[in-house]
């Protein structure tokens, strides 16, 4: 009996993911954590370093694109994001970071965390969660610190570079991001180093760096009220909050690469076999670090202690 051949479905091809640095400096011990950063899920042809520091040299190994230092890191992300295009078509999976990576962040975690974003990405835009309360309010601060983004499909895409542009604009850029003024005393406080967790540079800063400071920290806040404004009408805790979304099951692989958890199995499914439908879905938001997070936010705590002269630091709750 002959048996005819049945059709083999097509897999959707899945796009290799962009990496984006934006440095204000450079050296070769950099370029050489920046390569072993990237080994195993990013390939060098795909990686873009924005130099803000006109001072310094072009990498040797990557892409080097000269950034304006208009806005800080946050020009040099949509300069680099821009200038990515061809390679991430506005919906490839891309990973954005500046050059505290290897100052200020256990590195060997976040690397492990992103190998496992980059496996299977979900359609979202990533990040390092914060959710700092307003101390004399009842406002929570919902916001991803601006450090370090990881975004795949055409809304998150959407929504990144809208953000960038917004909070560069005249009108928001050095403005505070809420109106008590409870915040600017909490932005002071910490840019005295009053707080736990408080700016590592205070009291060594020039006024004009410690102004820089406080645009960024007002821009980084910005960020977050433009992107929970934008999860699609839910509660912004629900999709904002890791731990209860799918993003952890998607992070928590077994040794085969696959997905443990049956119902993210099951997302991840539906979302190849429709790949059409991603473009009319909100904006989702969650954590980049996925399981990996207690352990990668202790060790970062730990680095920012040392750096202070700490024995400890005060770990977020």
């Amino acid at each position: 009996m002959s048996h005819s051949a049945q059709p083999q479905r097509a897999q959707p091809q899945r796009a290799q993911p962009v990496a984006l640095l934006v440095a204000y400096g450079w050296s070769a011990a950099q370029e050489d954590r920046w390569s072993h950063f990237l080994s195993g899920w990013c390939p060098t042809d795909r990686a873009l370093v924005v130099q803000n520091d006109p001072a310094s040299p072009d990498c040797a190994r990557f892409r080097t694109l000269r950034g304006s230092n208009a806005f800080a890191e946050f020009s040099g992300y949509l300069e680099g994001y821009d200038a990515l295009a061809p390679e991430h078509g506005g919906s490839a999976p891309v990973f954005v970071v500046n050059d505290t990576l290897f100052s200020h962040r256990w590195s060997t975690g976040w690397k492990r965390a992103v190998r496992l974003w980059a496996h299977r990405p979900p359609l979202a835009l990533l990040g390092d969660p914060r959710h700092d309360p307003l101390p004399g309010t009842d406002r929570t601060l919902h916001f991803l610190s601006s450090w370090i983004f990881a975004l795949h499909g055409p809304d998150a895409h959407r929504h990144f570079r809208a953000g960038l542009v917004a909070i560069q604009s005249s009108e928001n850029w050095g403005v505070p991001a809420y109106p008590e003024p409870e915040y600017r005393l909490m932005v002071r406080d910490y840019l005295d180093g009053r707080r736990g967790r408080g700016w590592s540079r205070a009291g060594r800063a020039t006024a004009a760096l410690r102004a820089l400071k406080e645009q960024c920290i007002y821009a980084e806040h910005r960020l977050g009220i433009i992107w929970t404004s934008k999860v699609g009408g839910l509660n912004a805790d629900s999709r904002f909050l890791p731990d209860k979304s799918v993003f952890r099951a998607l992070f928590q692989s077994n040794k085969r690469g696959q997905t443990a958890n049956p119902h993210a199995r099951a997302a991840a499914a539906a979302r190849d076999a429709n790949p059409a439908e991603v473009s009319t879905n909100p904006l989702i938001l969650g954590s980049l670090a996925g399981y990996w997070r207690p352990l990668v936010r202790v060790s970062d705590r730990l680095l920012s202690a040392r750096r202070r002269g700490f024995h400890w630091a005060k770990l977020p709750q």
